[in-house]
């Protein structure tokens, strides 16, 4: 068993020898490069990063055991974006495609047996990071750009993946989902259900009031889904590690608007 990668700055030998990327992608433009990282190198940048990230965006979760190399990044390509200015990794995905993962981090906490049976090749997005100084429209637009690239390459059907709120306040998750379901944006394709132990306790879907507004601090990532096409589906999901809310969201690449295709494949 590969088990947890105890240290943020080596690789376990079992680790090393086991990871190799599966799709060699390059994006430029005129400040960044978007690309998968094809060199254990490339690789422990995106994971120091992350590490980084997440230390300062959690502060106080039990992420020791959460932050390092685990059993899905061994089987995953990491997409990251570099500034040409500094030479750094400011941003970063993995990214799990159905050809060549044995499993998803999203299955960790929802049953998703409906939506994994049906037909079509499916791409999990997960471990999303960007540091706190690149937090733009250029460098989101550039991860977007990357992944519907890698899309394309793999010929993927559905993007999915799970979608944090900040809070844990009960009231403010069901002010969101009142929010998803007023403005069609809960999905009902598939049977999705939070498994036990991640379950939100008190939690139930309410009708929707007339005038709903988008909560604040609603996430900027799970808006950018959204607005592509992506809907929500089943309960919220409490994750203890993260002291966070997940919500399962699918995009089909299908419903993918005219715009997206223009702005991310050039299409």
């Amino acid at each position: 068993m590969l088990g947890t990668q105890r240290s943020a700055n080596v690789l376990t030998p079992v680790f090393a020898k086991q990871w190799a990327p599966h799709v060699a992608l390059e994006l430029d433009s005129s400040r960044y490069v978007v690309a998968t990282a094809q060199t254990k190198a490339e690789l422990m940048e995106v994971i120091q990063l992350r590490r980084r990230v997440f230390q300062s965006s959690f502060t106080g979760a039990q992420l020791e055991s959460c932050l390092e190399l685990d059993e899905y990044d061994v089987h995953a390509d990491m997409l990251y974006v570099r500034s040409k200015e500094t030479g750094m990794v400011v941003a970063s995905y993995r990214l799990l495609h159905s050809k060549t993962a044995i499993k998803f981090y999203s299955v960790s906490e929802f049953d998703l047996f409906d939506f994994l049976d049906r037909t079509g090749e499916k791409l999990e997005l997960s471990r999303a990071c960007v540091d706190p100084e690149y937090r733009s429209g250029a460098v989101i637009h550039l991860l977007w750009r990357g992944i519907a690239a890698y899309m394309s390459a793999t010929k993927t059907d559905f993007l999915f993946g799970l979608s944090s709120l900040s809070t844990t306040d009960i009231q403010s998750v069901q002010e969101t989902y009142q929010y998803l379901e007023a403005m069609g944006y809960l999905g009902h394709d598939y049977e999705v259900v939070p498994k036990k132990g991640y379950q939100l306790k008190g939690f139930e879907l309410r009708a929707p009031e007339a005038a709903c507004r988008q909560p604040e601090g609603f996430p900027p990532l799970l808006k950018a889904y959204l607005k592509a096409g992506a809907k929500v589906y089943g309960p919220p999901a409490f994750d203890p590690a993260f002291c966070c809310v997940d919500l399962f969201t699918i995009l089909d690449f299908a419903t993918l608007g005219t715009g997206h295709r223009r702005k991310y494949l050039n299409a």
